[in-house]
């Protein structure tokens, strides 16, 4: 496992490597987004601080994801990981080994966006502070990514981006959803989107290392009333100092929230596994007719189950079974030959000249037993005084 987890991490680093151009062309767009935000919020009135930051966050985030869909969402990607799991690499090392070595991909994306950004607005928090949160991002969205690809391959881009653009705005806590007015339960289910812990570590980075004046003043008491900073006037001081404990907070929900939507994604992984093994066997078990075992066997092809494909399958058995039916009341008559190939050839005429030769054999084993037998001699004997 562990081997296996090694040589498959190598070598999609290799071959990411291989594709760097499509990689810069991701760090130029993540450069240009981060300049162009660092343009518009270069000096923003007092009530736009928040909603700035907000949208730029939003932007980091939905660019990271749509980074992280080609890591499973690519077809080539996905006949690779098919062919790989037929020749005996376990999905389970492919997978987890692709989302470890990912993050070494993605982590340079919130570096080139940080850095226009800082130079531009000249950010209080700090770049220090920025490119940690963009790390914690680049983190617990990626994720989101894998399993919108896992789930709809087809339909990655989209699905990702509505979810990341949902949770780092609408459940953010800053525009609909607000945590100071949910119940505990509420502010429970608000903890699992994890663009209300980067808008949060954000804003709260922004405003608490912001110099002293009305501005500040503002926009705190603004994060009071949303819910972000406490009311009480000690822990609103204690916020406010070197180390709070808000950061540690923040960060431990994005990383445990990343941890868990990696697993999730895991299990997606091998239930799919599992889903594509069951329809590989039943499938490879219809042909050999293992499937259906109380079929009879007309020489080497089964006859196929009326519950198999439908109206294919009954398509299928009716002709049988009306020749079936025609032998068995008109086996004993010679004169009767004539009409049993024809009704044949009329219903099964898609069939091969090796089963007809079979069937042909079939039915003159049934006429020669039934001409030895007594009816069969008093039949002969009639037909013999005709003539």
């Amino acid at each position: 496992m562990l081997v296996q987890f090694g040589v498959c991490a190598r070598r999609y680093l290799l071959k990411r490597l291989r594709a760097r151009r499509k990689y810069y062309f991701s760090c130029a767009v993540l450069a240009s987004a981060g300049l162009v935000v660092g343009l518009a919020s270069a000096a923003p009135r007092m009530w736009d601080v928040m909603l700035v930051n907000t949208v730029g966050n939003a932007l980091l985030c939905t660019s990271l994801g749509a980074a992280a869909i080609a890591t499973f969402g690519d077809a080539h990607e996905r006949q690779l990981v098919a062919h790989e799991a037929y020749c005996g690499v376990r999905r389970a090392a492919e997978s987890a080994s692709r989302m470890a070595a990912d993050m070494i991909v993605l982590a340079p994306l919130p570096i080139v966006f940080s850095l226009p950004f800082q130079a531009v607005t000249n950010f209080a928090g700090g770049l220090r502070a920025l490119i940690t949160i963009g790390l914690a991002a680049a983190w617990a969205i990626s994720p989101v990514a894998y399993a919108c690809t896992v789930l709809a391959p087809h339909n990655a881009t989209i699905l990702t981006s509505v979810l990341v653009l949902v949770s780092c705005l609408l459940f953010a806590g800053m525009f609909a959803v607000l945590p100071s007015a949910l119940p505990p339960l509420g502010n429970a289910l608000l903890g699992l989107s994890p663009g209300r812990w980067l808008c949060e570590a954000l804003l709260l980075v922004t405003l608490v290392r912001m110099p002293f004046g009305i501005s500040r003043l503002y926009n705190l008491s603004e994060l009071q009333r949303i819910g972000y900073l406490s009311s009480d006037e000690a822990e609103a001081v204690r916020a406010q100092m070197p180390h709070p404990p808000w950061w540690t907070q923040c960060m431990s929900h994005l990383f445990l929230l990343g941890l868990g939507a990696r697993l999730l994604t895991l299990l997606l992984v091998l239930d799919q596994q599992r889903r594509q093994q069951g329809r590989r066997c039943c499938a490879s078990g219809r042909a050999r007719g293992d499937a259906f075992p109380h079929n009879p066997r007309v020489g080497d092809e089964t006859v196929a189950s009326p519950r198999g494909d439908g109206e294919a399958a009954a398509a299928a058995t009716l002709p049988r079974r009306a020749l079936a039916l025609l032998r068995f009341l008109l086996g004993s008559h010679q004169q009767a030959r004539p009409l049993l190939e024809s009704v044949e050839g009329y219903l099964e005429g898609n069939q091969s000249p090796s089963m007809r030769r079979e069937r042909r054999d079939s039915f003159d084993s049934v006429g020669d037993d039934s001409a030895h037998s007594p009816a069969g001699e008093a039949h002969g004997a009639t037909t013999t005084t005709r003539v």
